[in-house]
């Protein structure tokens, strides 16, 4: 509108009469303006469809149509999460038997790798990753095994990252009004008989067949009897939401829960002998608060357990290992691979006679040659981790083999998990 008034305006100051010479003249200058003013127009309504497109990318990236509410979590340099991780203990399973990545996943639709119980859950991406969404009540959901009614072993690893929201004041530090809560349900399955919502509705008893978990922003607790928190941290003091990676070991009767780094519950004797578990929410009082930010998890990971390192190492003459992970198609630790790495280290610092060749696999995704040089990347980037922690050059090798020796089928998430793995060999 602003432009059509100027344009009017100059068609009827160009209409005046004047002298040939200044009527010609104040029409070049006239004309100038009027190029330059309407190339001014053109680029900001360029600049604004631009952004269109932009706010369009990111509401069909989020199936929600909203970003992540709250404050964003502090940056941090690779070599600073590693080493915030440096005194992290926890170790995977060694074979995988549940894993979604929500790779081929719809947005909008239930997730197919599990079926619900109560509530509601559902597809969804997050800036460019594939998350569960749950809504802000009650939801539960658990995994569709073959073999529904005990497939948990004796000794067994969950690994999940959940997204945690709290509310902030104005002055952004945090209250007590509400905050999301996730929680996993230990449940001896076969004593349910099937009746999984009435056994879900007697939660809060404490007896063989069922054991639950709340996970906080910084809590873990299990009942009233146990409860661990993270050590104050001033950095985190006005966030108001965070992703957080969730460590759960199950050892015979032994049970160890971690948020991030910190090892939160360490229980010697739960009392349970848990065959399945359950994945729920709550966000206290979040469904009436307008704007409320998501639930959210993602990299959901069951695996079993199995003998310590050294007894590998003795019996096989190397330890394999799944609990080292990468960003997709990259060669950067992840920070909870710390577990596995400082395990090993202990063990090469414990036993000098012991050296290893560190060697990468990859699964059949991508070509051979890609995933050759990927893997044999994988190798080195471990190798200077090892060598940051103190392990001489000279005790350690690299090899990188693609995909080209694969353990399980690549045909499904499980498969291919335990074919993305790392194999510690001595020489």
């Amino acid at each position: 509108m602003k432009t059509l008034i100027y344009l009017f305006s100059m068609m009827f100051f160009l209409s005046l009469p004047f002298s040939a010479n200044a009527q010609w003249n104040i029409k070049e200058k006239a004309k100038k303006k009027l190029e330059e003013k309407l190339s001014e127009s053109k680029q900001k309504e360029k600049e604004e469809q631009e952004t269109e497109v932009t706010k369009q990318d990111i509401s069909n990236e989020n199936a929600s149509d909203k970003k992540i509410s709250g404050t964003a979590e502090q940056p941090q340099t690779h070599e600073e999460q590693l080493k915030a991780w440096s005194n992290y203990n926890f170790v995977p399973g060694d074979k995988v038997i549940f894993e979604d990545d929500l790779l081929w996943e719809e947005n909008g639709e239930f997730p197919s790798k599990w079926d619900l119980m109560r509530g509601i859950a559902e597809n969804a991406m997050i800036g460019n990753e594939k998350v569960i969404k749950f809504s802000i009540d009650e939801d539960i959901i658990f995994p569709l095994m073959e073999t529904e009614e005990d497939y948990l072993p004796e000794k067994f690893t969950i690994e999940f990252d959940a997204y945690f929201n709290r509310e902030i004041d104005e002055n952004g530090n945090p209250t007590e009004d509400w905050e999301t809560k996730y929680y996993v349900w230990l449940w001896n399955i076969k004593n349910v008989d099937g009746d999984y919502f009435a056994a879900w509705a007697a939660a809060d008893r404490v007896d063989n067949d069922l054991q639950r978990i709340t996970l906080e922003y910084n809590k873990v607790s299990m009942f009233d009897r146990y409860k661990g928190q993270i050590p104050w941290d001033p950095s985190e003091e006005k966030l108001s939401s965070k992703w957080r990676h969730v460590a759960i070991e199950f050892n015979i009767r032994s049970l160890k829960v971690y948020l991030d780094q910190h090892r939160l519950l360490n229980i010697p004797n739960i009392k349970c002998n848990p065959s399945a578990f359950f994945l729920g929410n709550e966000s206290d009082d979040a469904a009436w608060i307008p704007g409320a930010p998501d639930v959210l998890i993602k990299n959901i990971r069951i695996a079993e357990g199995g003998k310590k390192y050294y007894e590998r190492f003795m019996t096989d003459g190397k330890i394999v290992t799944t609990g080292i992970k990468f960003a997709s198609g990259k060669s950067d630790v992840k920070p909870e691979s710390m577990g596995v790495i400082n395990k090993i280290v202990q063990l090469m610092n414990q036993h000098p006679e012991i050296n290893f060749s560190i060697e990468g696999h990859t699964d059949s995704d991508g070509d051979d040659a890609s995933n050759q040089v990927l893997s044999e990347k994988r190798a080195e980037a471990i190798k200077a981790e090892f060598v940051r922690l103190g392990i001489s050059d000279n005790r350690l090798k690299t090899n990188g083999w693609g995909e080209s020796k694969p353990v399980d089928e690549n045909s499904t998430p499980e498969g291919k998990a335990n074919n993305r793995r790392v194999e510690f060999v001595k020489f």
